[in-house]
């Protein structure tokens, strides 16, 4: 995510979703004499979506954005495993 900022970037959940955006939009004004390949991300929208599993603990996710580089923490909860016994007869 390099040249986004940290003001246009958001991290949500919703209806077992994660979701990430960018939604940086500048208007700037080139001279007609420059040619571009690429623009860059830096200037798009963008959005991910990852599918979360029924064990993601959804009120503990976090992310940090440092340099350049979005990091999101998924915890998962880890299921309760019950032994039951059977009898054989």
């Amino acid at each position: 995510m390099a040249g986004v900022g940290k003001d246009n970037i958001t991290v949500n959940v919703k209806e077992g979703k994660l979701h990430i955006n960018t939604n940086k939009e500048e208007e700037v004004e080139y001279d007609e004499t420059v040619v571009f390949h690429r623009k860059g991300i830096s200037r798009r929208k963008g959005q991910l979506s990852f599918s979360l599993n029924d064990n993601t603990d959804v009120k503990n996710i976090s992310s940090t954005y440092t340099d350049g580089l979005l990091r999101v923490k998924v915890p998962v909860v880890k299921p309760e495993v019950h032994n039951i016994s059977i009898e054989v007869k």
